[in-house]
């Protein structure tokens, strides 16, 4: 499959600021559901467990990466239906705040995902094809698709993410 299209922007305040967005063609109530269910989060990206609530740390499973590792993410903020803040528990440079952000649309809704503080020395030209592959995969399992496997995404987008840190 060819993923020629490059959606995200990266700034360069408080670190490198990764934002990508989506649409698709469902209320913001059932996309927020597809981004905090866990039967639906192992659709496109991986389940999670335990305590889903603000402060709390959940353990997500990221099923498209190699071993399926686990981690764990600290519930920074939960607005229903519109934002959902995480922060990672990896080392670092691995850990850095991510939020998405849902919001009604003409004909649907949209899905806003943002990576803040970002250090430096990390590879965007890795990130940013990794996310576009997440979100892809999220808008085919809304919509009951096939996405196009994550190698297509680096041979497409790498260089061009890169290009943009």
């Amino acid at each position: 499959m060819d993923v020629r299209e490059l959606h995200g922007t990266v700034s360069h305040d408080d670190g490198l600021t990764l934002t990508l967005t989506r649409d698709v063609a469902i209320p913001v109530e059932e996309l927020w559901s597809w981004i905090t269910d866990s039967d639906r989060t192992a659709r496109w990206y991986g389940p999670w467990s335990g305590e889903g609530r603000v402060g709390a740390t959940i353990q997500v499973t990221m099923a498209s990466e190699e071993g399926s590792p686990t981690m764990g993410m600290r519930i920074t903020e939960c607005s229903r239906p519109h934002r959902l803040g995480l922060a990672s528990d990896a080392p670092p440079p691995f850990a850095w705040p991510l939020a998405l952000e849902c919001a009604p649309r003409d004909g649907g809704s949209s899905i806003t995902l943002r990576h803040t503080q970002i250090p430096p020395e990390m590879s965007m030209g890795d990130i940013g094809p990794g996310w576009e592959f997440y979100l892809d995969h999220l808008v085919c399992a809304i919509e009951g698709r096939e996405a196009a496997p994550f190698e297509d995404y680096l041979r497409d987008l790498s260089e061009r993410y890169a290009a943009l840190a």
